[in-house]
């Protein structure tokens, strides 16, 4: 027997009454660029009690992968103000668990990984595209009547040219930089030669 969301069975059936109450996971995953406010403490405890009515599991992880906004300090408070809130994490900073690490900065080892797997099996492939170049094509989309969508250009390029856009230099650049010297290393950006 299948129950639903707000009882609309024909719209949204989950078959809830087949899976165990402890298979249950909510996630709690906010930005630590400030301090916590009312709308993450509401997404906060709407899935922290949904995950103790069901007697399952409370993770947080924190997307801590803004650099420039970002810091430690703000994801230190976060963890405070949560416990001070009675919403103790079964997975996350300082409870560990089986789905470490729970700062996204942290996983990228597991993202490269499954990136180098869609890269080998021919389902993602490199976008020589500038940015000027998306922008011009998103503005025409828009322009158009149309949402704006990634075109594909560069999906069907023969190997031997993918290989010579990996042969061009990178060039770069950072943002606080004056007279070659760099003031803030966390801004770079990243620019192919044309």
């Amino acid at each position: 027997m299948a129950t639903s969301i707000l009882g609309l069975n024909h719209c949204f059936p989950l078959p809830f009454a087949a899976m165990e109450a402890s298979a249950l996971k909510t996630r709690f995953a906010p930005s630590p660029t400030g301090l916590l406010h009312l709308g993450n403490v509401r997404t906060a405890l709407f899935n922290y009690l949904l995950s103790a009515g069901g007697r399952g599991r409370f993770l947080l992880r924190l997307e801590d992968t803004d650099a420039i906004r970002g810091e430690d300090k703000y994801a230190e408070a976060l963890q405070v103000d949560l416990h001070w809130l009675g919403m103790n994490w079964h997975e996350g900073p300082g409870a560990g668990g089986d789905h470490g690490p729970y700062a996204q900065s942290e996983r990228g080892d597991i993202y490269s990984r499954y990136f180098d797997q869609l890269m080998e099996s021919g389902h993602a492939y490199p976008c020589f595209c500038s940015e000027h170049e998306l922008k011009i094509s998103r503005k025409a989309q828009v322009a158009a009547g149309k949402p704006p969508r990634y075109s594909g250009k560069c999906r069907n390029l023969a190997a031997d040219e993918v290989a010579r856009y990996f042969e061009v230099p990178l060039v770069f650049a950072c943002a606080h930089c004056t007279a070659g010297e760099c003031s803030s290393p966390t801004s770079h950006a990243r620019h192919l030669a044309q």
